[in-house]
């Protein structure tokens, strides 16, 4: 398969590297799934390189690198976004969009519709994980949509106590005209309002397609 662009931007809140890949979807599952390993190995060749350089100069800081990047492929590997975990367990199944399948799986477990076609369409095994990957799912992006509203005046609050705090170290540096300070002041103003503005988005983003969901069934019933 050929490697497609390449470049660096924001995933969800976070800044991340990637390629195109769509040219992987050409090999059979044993090359689908080395291409969804291929940041786990990125992260093990940074791994090894570091502790390279910790045997040489004997830097403990160092290893905080290193646990790093296992937390960080630890982290990678879980299904419920899409990070490699989630690639890896859609092409284990064989279903490209596992969030495709949440309704079908929710609705394949009424006993009415057991022996309906549609519940049938997957083989039995990947059937199995597919209603399990949907019954932990489910539950945990409810549960953090609710985290997320019910935490997100107090960390509203305490970004606006942040950022005044950063805005006037700005100002204090900008005065002595210390450039390394000004670089991280801006870089802290940058990490607080990412994350804020990431979850304000998300709920944004969900509420309104709650409502135009709501406006297209609801049309032509007014009293609806």
């Amino acid at each position: 398969a050929t490697p497609g662009t390449m470049g660096v931007g924001l995933y969800l809140v976070w800044p991340a590297f990637y390629t195109n890949v769509d040219d992987s979807y050409r090999l059979g599952r044993g090359g689908r799934l080395r291409v969804d390993l291929g940041g786990l190995y990125f992260n093990t060749i940074v791994a090894v390189a570091i502790f390279a350089v910790w045997a040489a100069v004997r830097w403990d800081a160092l290893l905080l690198i290193i646990v790093a990047q296992v937390l960080q492929m630890l982290r990678q590997l879980a299904p419920f976004v899409r990070f490699d975990g989630y690639h890896i367990l859609a092409d284990l199944t064989g279903v490209p969009d596992l969030y495709s399948r949440i309704k079908p799986t929710l609705l394949g477990l009424l006993p009415t519709r057991w022996g309906r076609p549609e519940s049938k369409v997957l083989k039995p095994w990947a059937r199995v994980v597919v209603t399990l990957w949907v019954l932990v799912v489910v539950p945990l992006l409810l549960l953090t949509l609710v985290l997320m509203v019910v935490a997100l005046p107090r960390i509203m609050g305490t970004a606006w106590q942040s950022l005044q705090r950063q805005f006037q170290l700005l100002a204090l540096d900008w005065g002595d005209g210390d450039v390394l300070s000004i670089g991280v002041r801006v870089l802290s103003v940058l990490a607080i309002c990412l994350p804020l503005l990431g979850m304000t988005y998300l709920l944004f983003h969900l509420v309104r397609r709650i409502v135009r969901s709501v406006w297209r069934a609801t049309a032509h019933r007014p009293l609806r």
